[in-house]
């Protein structure tokens, strides 16, 4: 092995990274009121409900919620389920009927049709934040201006410490790797490629638009490089803890 040098990466936060995130802050920040009575919900606004959903006339694990607030147009639950509380009222009585997707997580609800027995006890409206103040910061749980801010510089600066620890570490396993050449354990390879494949297809399904342009047989090699050179670095990294007795301690953990 030659010697080499890693650059490292330091943030000096500055008056423009605060005013951006207040700028984040004042567009994204949702603070919901309740409210008219009798006023139906339309997309935007936020419903609490108390639900129990069927399938086969069965109530599932999962299925059942109180108290639950759901933002219209969030997308946070099944395709559908959303679209058909816009209208409601506060103590509205809804079954709402949707079909599970058929690459859903649990294998055994996937591609099925469901009904769930809503019932909507409000109706909340989101109110736009005017200004960022003391008064909004205790709104959030803390005491001042000055001590969010104080949090949003800590947050700022995590962030990037994890990008330049990211940009570190893919330095050292380019040196790494740059360094090795053997034949990896097919085995090995098989497990770690499948399981990314695995993923890939799922996110093809959901998000096309992510992959468009490429065809199989391209994916299939670029993620059969990635797979290769995974395997390839931790048996190099294992093998290095093993010659340095390296070991990680439950305290490490």
């Amino acid at each position: 092995w030659d010697q080499f040098e890693l650059d490292t990466l330091k943030i000096k936060i500055v008056d423009e990274d605060l005013t951006k995130a207040h700028e984040d802050i004042m567009k994204n920040f949702k603070n919901f009121e309740p409210s008219a009575a009798g006023q139906p919900a339309k997309k935007g606004d936020a419903v609490m409900i108390d639900f129990v959903g069927k399938v086969d006339e069965k109530e599932f694990e999962g299925g059942k919620g109180e108290g639950i607030r759901l933002e219209l147009g969030s997308n946070q639950f099944i395709p559908g389920f959303e679209e058909q509380l816009v209208g409601a009222k506060a103590g509205s009585q809804i079954k709402v009927r949707v079909t599970f997707p058929k690459n859903y997580a649990n294998k055994d609800l996937a591609g099925k049709p469901a009904i769930f027995d809503v019932k909507v006890t409000d109706v909340l409206k989101p109110s736009s934040v005017e200004a960022l103040n003391d008064d909004f910061a205790k709104k959030l749980g803390v005491e001042s201006m000055d001590k969010l801010n104080e949090m949003i510089r800590q947050k700022i600066e995590a962030d990037f410490n994890g990008l330049a620890r990211l940009r570190m570490k893919k330095m050292l396993f380019d040196k790494i790797d740059s360094q090795y050449v053997f034949d990896i354990p097919q085995g090995m390879f098989k497990i770690d490629f499948d399981s990314m494949w695995n993923e890939v297809q799922m996110q093809r399904k959901t998000n096309p638009e992510m992959f468009k342009g490429k065809t199989d047989a391209d994916m299939r090699k670029e993620y059969e490089a990635i797979a290769k050179r995974r395997v390839r670095l931790g048996i190099i990294l294992a093998e290095t803890a093993r010659e340095n007795s390296i070991e990680v301690s439950e305290k490490d953990l």
